[in-house]
């Protein structure tokens, strides 16, 4: 239909102006909105369409899919995904719960604490924002096996087990953050591990201090177990 009304304009236009035709604006009966042309003259008389931007437009694709960003999937709430805010020496989770969900440190400190059955505590860590915990339920503990206490105001992201599982399964970018943590966090064991069994006392204290302080880290932070 389209053809056919662009040849009818075309004859009725050579009819009636000949050679001296240079632009026009169509407007198609057909599509209902003006349809872009301009006309040139093919040798002495008869005009051509050289170009039509109803024709030539090209088909609109698909958006594409936006970037996943890990950071950003963490800050925010979502499906298996909560915002929580605790206050300084308010527990995150406490030895023998349930484990049910991963957290994500966005904002302030958190101390890991074990007691043992003779009633002593240990502090075996501090984590600092960036840094996960709570990921034993990925590997099959049902309960927890440390005392998590903010010390001072943070902000904490819970996801649940479930949802976690299926991010790491599906986002690669999420699966390389969680992976580069949880190989830091090895490395780490591993140093301390072999400073307990080869320092001092002197030295596994000065070692701990300049933990504590970053030292030659660039401010990145770092857990101290």
């Amino acid at each position: 239909m389209l053809v056919s009304t662009l040849f009818i304009v075309r004859l009725s236009l050579t009819a009636l102006t000949g050679p001296a035709i240079r632009h026009r604006r169509i407007v198609s009966s057909t599509l209902g909105r003006p349809l872009s042309c301009e006309f040139e003259r093919d040798h002495e008389n008869s005009p051509v369409i050289s170009h039509s931007s109803e024709l030539m437009e090209a088909p609109v694709g698909k958006l594409a899919k936006k970037a996943f960003d890990p950071i950003a999937f963490l800050a925010r709430v979502g499906t298996g995904k909560t915002i929580l805010k605790f206050e300084k020496n308010q527990h995150v989770f406490e030895q023998g719960d349930v484990a049910d969900s991963v957290f994500y440190l966005q904002k302030g400190r958190v101390k890991l604490t074990v007691v043992s059955e003779q009633g002593k505590e240990a502090v075996v860590g501090i984590l600092e924002p960036g840094q996960f915990f709570g990921e034993g339920c990925l590997n099959g503990h049902p309960l927890r096996i440390a005392t998590t206490t903010a010390m001072e105001e943070s902000v904490i992201t819970s996801i649940t087990k479930a949802a976690m599982i299926a991010t790491l399964r599906t986002e690669p970018k999420f699966s390389e953050l969680f992976m580069a943590y949880l190989l830091t966090r090895n490395s780490r064991i591993e140093e301390d591990l072999i400073d307990q069994l080869f320092n001092s006392s002197e030295k596994r204290l000065a070692r701990l201090l300049l933990l504590l302080a970053h030292f030659g880290e660039e401010g990145r932070p770092q857990s101290t177990l």
